[in-house]
């Protein structure tokens, strides 16, 4: 006997050492607790505009959280009776229903029946594997304990209800009720609600859309359940009963500036690498203002129209490409590309990449290298005026012709192939003529030049040779119209910025853009080049943004590339900075005379009537010191003497104000030669 006692000991003490050595081996696979007190599901990154328009979803598993408060005490009731009707009284583990389901697997020989509550269920959902094994359902067990002593009963409801699969790729109740229903979460009946409850069991086999019948069946077991809690009466359970499945459709969104959206997707695979972003919950607040993405977006299309069903080519091209089974790589009829600034911050408030992203997501914004053209020389210009150089200076228009490195020649041209004689640089610059800037870009250097067109912003390669004068360097739409916001900015260069900022998913500010400003040019010199730039409307090759009516101030400045392959026009109010594009993919010519006067302004003449004030009189900048005007001999660029037939004021930083009368209408006066004023 006493053989038989030192046996039972030794084998309970054996029994005691595997119990604990199997509880320490089983608790060294859990979760840390700290996971437990900051359980954060995978939920879905929005994007949306200025205005709260959602502009795009981003997410591994589509859900959207949704306080227990929100949910309808009929989604409880039902989940409740159908999947754990004990919940309220047990502390995390049914121990009647795992001797239950244990006695059942035995009998099968396998495991055939869980027996797991609710918080099992979400502990297995959120830090286990779906094996089922012994092993697997001990830890599950282990953790639900954990979950229990961390949470209350309510809010261990609603992490299950936000974190469980419902089929459809829709995680958690509110995903659900939209995807089934098209209905938010506090808005479900008692029939949707038990078809809900009915579907984690078996999302797939119990599918409302893919297998109705078997979902109509688990929707009536669902509802017997719930007659046997209490939860509803048998009457109304038959009569929710007899209802079909009455599915609604998710509301849906159109694709809203998918250009803009993919370029601001790109910027947060940068801060989120590896797809993070998706899975985050975050929130991100664009720049993008609804109302000039329309006006952008209907004016490219409209306007490209009218050049396809003018050069009929043109649009033979695109039915041609879109009647094609298999399309190219990349489509070959008209494309054009729209920017919009807001001056000051540079946030981007329109953005077109192209005519359809579905066809082509190549983004002709900010991916596309093309020449700019004449758009192009108010960086020569500016580098002449900081050199010494005046807006009254005269300048030959006459041929140039320079040798080249292969022993080849290279002659510019006008536009129009024809020659004006002696010109000032405004009247040069305004009516973009060719030969009198590559005379310019000559004399001040192609180096200078180009390190001005940097320091503007433009970080595309740019060759310092003499055609930079008419921008034969290729840049982007985007980092252009950023370099003309100098102009409007009083000399100051800011980021082209289209976040405002993002928020997690608790609201907290992760991101907010704050990019120093940076002074490239000084206010004097910048109040000369953007009177300079107005000229081009006034009188120069913009002069069509004059015969809308617009009375307010505007500047600007048209591109055209040889064969006419480019349009560019960019240029800026008071309100907005406005950069164009239009051209071919594959380049080739637009049409004939299709220049950035005839193609791509009219789009920015839509876009900017549509969000400026034309009769807005206030000027750009306030003169600044350092610029005064003179009045000059219109011929001669010299001031103006009492014998000159034409003259008109001008405008000057104070240093380089001309100091000598024009000598070409001087007479004397009572025999006496008329003198320099001015200081000569």
């Amino acid at each position: 006997m006493k053989k038989l006692y030192v046996i039972l000991i030794v084998m309970a003490c054996l029994l005691s050492g595997a119990l604990v050595g199997g509880y320490r081996w089983l608790h060294a696979g859990l979760p840390p607790i700290s996971r437990l007190q900051r359980i954060e599901p995978s939920i879905k990154t929005l994007f949306f505009s200025a205005g709260g328009d959602t502009l795009a979803e981003f997410y591994e598993e589509n859900r959207v959280l949704v306080p227990f408060e929100r949910i309808p005490p009929a989604m409880i009731e039902a989940l409740l009776a159908i999947e754990d009707r004990a919940f309220y009284d047990h502390w995390g583990i049914n121990v009647r229903a795992i001797l239950r389901a244990f006695v059942r697997n035995v009998e099968a020989g396998r495991v055939v029946q869980g027996g797991s509550t609710i918080t099992q269920q979400l502990a297995r959902e959120l830090f286990l594997t779906k094996e089922q094994t012994y092993v697997r359902k001990a830890l599950e067990a282990m953790v639900a304990l954990e979950i229990e002593k961390a949470y209350t009963k309510n809010e261990i409801l609603e992490m299950y209800l936000n974190q469980i699969y419902f089929g459809s790729r829709s995680y958690g109740i509110e995903a659900a009720a939209q995807t089934y229903f098209g209905k938010h979460t506090e808005q479900l009946g008692i029939a949707e609600c038990a078809l809900l409850a009915g579907l984690p069991k078996n999302p797939r086999d119990y599918s409302p859309t893919a297998h109705p019948d078997a979902a109509l069946r688990r929707r009536g077991i669902v509802l017997q359940a719930m007659v046997e809690t209490g939860a509803i009466r048998r009457a109304e359970a038959d009569s929710v009963g007899r209802l079909p499945l009455l599915l609604g459709k998710a509301p849906g969104r159109a694709d809203l500036a998918p250009y803009f959206v993919e370029y601001v997707r790109q910027i947060l695979e940068d801060r989120f690498p590896e797809g993070q972003f998706r899975h985050k919950g975050l929130r991100v607040f664009t720049t993008l203002d609804m109302e000039a993405q329309r006006l952008a977006e209907a004016s490219v299309e409209g306007r490209l129209r009218e050049i396809e069903k003018k050069w009929f080519f043109g649009e033979n091209t695109r039915k041609h490409y879109l009647a094609l089974e298999e399309k190219p790589a990349v489509p070959d009829y008209l494309q054009g590309a729209v920017v919009v600034l807001k001056p000051g911050t540079g946030r981007i408030l329109a953005l077109v990449g192209g005519r359809n992203y579905t066809e082509s997501n190549w983004n002709r914004a900010t991916q596309a290298t093309r020449q700019p053209g004449s758009a192009f020389k108010p960086f020569l210009f500016t580098t002449a005026i900081r050199e010494g150089y005046r807006p009254s200076d005269t300048i030959l228009d006459s041929p140039v012709v320079l040798p080249q490195a292969d022993g080849s020649e290279w002659r510019p041209q006008n536009y129009h192939r024809r020659f004006h004689g002696l010109v000032s640089l405004r009247e040069a610059l305004a009516r973009s003529m060719n030969l009198p800037a590559v005379k310019l870009i000559l004399a001040v250097g192609p180096d200078k030049v180009a390190k001005t067109a940097r320091a503007f912003g433009i970080t595309s390669p740019i060759r310092p040779v003499p055609s930079l004068a008419l921008g034969s360097s290729e840049v982007t739409l985007l980092e252009l119209t950023r370099a003309y916001s100098v102009f409007r900015n009083n000399g100051i260069l800011m980021e082209a910025e289209p976040i405002d900022r993002i928020e997690d998913r608790n609201g907290m500010i992760l991101y907010r853009p704050d990019p120093p400003p940076e002074e490239v040019i000084p206010a004097p010199l910048c109040y000369v080049m953007t009177d300079m730039l107005e000229s081009v409307v006034n009188s120069g090759t913009g002069v069509r943004i004059r015969s809308t009516g617009w009375k307010g101030h505007v500047a600007g400045k048209t591109g055209t590339t040889d064969d006419y392959n480019n349009a560019w026009f960019v240029g800026f109010t008071p309100d907005v900075v406005t950069g164009v594009w239009v051209g071919y993919d594959e380049p080739r010519s637009i049409g004939p005379s299709m220049s950035g006067a005839a193609a791509a302004l009219p789009i920015w003449i839509d876009v900017s009537l549509g969000l400026t004030d034309s009769t807005n009189l206030e000027p750009f900048h306030e003169k600044p010191p350092g610029v005064t005007s003179r009045r000059i001999c219109s011929d001669t660029g010299f001031l103006a003497s009492p014998f000159c037939p034409d003259t008109r004021e001008e405008i000057y930083l104070e240093a380089t104000a001309p100091r000598t009368v024009c000598h070409l209408h001087g007479r004397t006066v009572k025999g006496k030669e008329w003198i320099e004023f001015g200081g000569g």
